[in-house]
């Protein structure tokens, strides 16, 4: 596993990505901030989960999925969102 407890932004991560099923769960993102266009254009892209992610310093969430046309499954059970939120858009 990544060591991702002081990551602040995880931007673009797996964009343009081939992937079709992603289980992000064993992430740490409690410094995490920005997720803009993580998973941009990953067409193939089918399922991800999220479990256990802590979106609560998280500004901005511009095009975190854009153009996943085939996304079916985002699986993240208690999401919460904070109001530090600045940018949020498909």
């Amino acid at each position: 596993h990544f060591s991702t407890g002081n990551v602040r932004t995880m931007s673009s991560m797996f964009s343009e990505s081939d992937v079709e099923i992603l289980d992000l769960s064993h992430f740490e993102t409690n410094s995490l901030e920005y997720v803009a266009e993580m998973f941009a254009y990953c067409e193939m892209l089918e399922e991800v989960t999220l479990d256990g992610w802590d979106f609560s310093q998280v500004v901005d969430f511009t095009g975190m999925f854009l153009e996943c046309n085939d996304l079916f499954t985002v699986q993240k059970l208690g999401i919460q969102v904070q109001t530090k939120v600045q940018k949020m858009s498909s």
